[in-house]
C-alpha cells in the first residue's frame, strides 16, 4: 500500500506542477496567463513530492503533510466546481485530491490494523 500511496503522491505533485505551467504559459482559450497559478500549483506539487521524501525520514510527518496539502487544495477548488461547474482544472484537482485523501486514510487504517495485530491485542 505504501508504494501505491507514494506513486499517487508523486503523480499528484507532477500533475499540479503541470497544471501550473499550463496556466502560466499556455492559458486556456479566453483565459489569461497566471503566474500566481504557476507559483501556487508549482509550490503545492513540489511540497507534495517532498512529503514522499519526508515520509522516508518520518512517516507520520510525511503523511500528515500530504493530507494537509490535499485538503487545502480540495477546500480551494471545491467551491469553484460547485458554483461554476468548472471541470478543468478545478474538477480534476478536486477528484485527484479526494483520491489522495482516500488513499492516505486507507493506508492509515491498514497501518493501524497491522500495528494492532502485531501487538497481540
Amino acid at each position: 500500500m505504501t508504494k501505491i500511496i507514494n506513486i499517487a503522491l508523486i503523480t499528484y505533485g507532477v500533475m499540479c506542477i503541470a497544471m501550473g505551467v499550463q496556466a502560466a504559459f499556455f492559458p486556456r482559450e479566453g483565459g489569461n496567463a497566471s503566474m500566481f497559478s504557476l507559483y501556487a500549483a508549482g509550490g503545492l506539487g513540489l511540497l507534495m513530492i517532498a512529503s514522499v521524501y519526508i515520509w522516508t525520514k518520518s512517516p507520520r510527518a510525511g503523511r500528515i503533510m500530504a493530507v494537509v496539502l490535499a485538503l487545502l487544495s480540495l477546500v480551494r477548488f471545491a467551491p469553484k466546481v460547485m458554483k461554476e461547474q468548472q471541470i478543468y482544472p478545478a474538477g480534476i484537482t478536486v477528484i485527484a485530491s479526494i483520491i489522495v485523501i482516500v488513499l492516505l486514510v486507507a493506508g492509515h487504517i491498514q497501518g493501524m490494523k497491522e500495528r494492532k495485530a502485531g501487538s497481540g491485542e
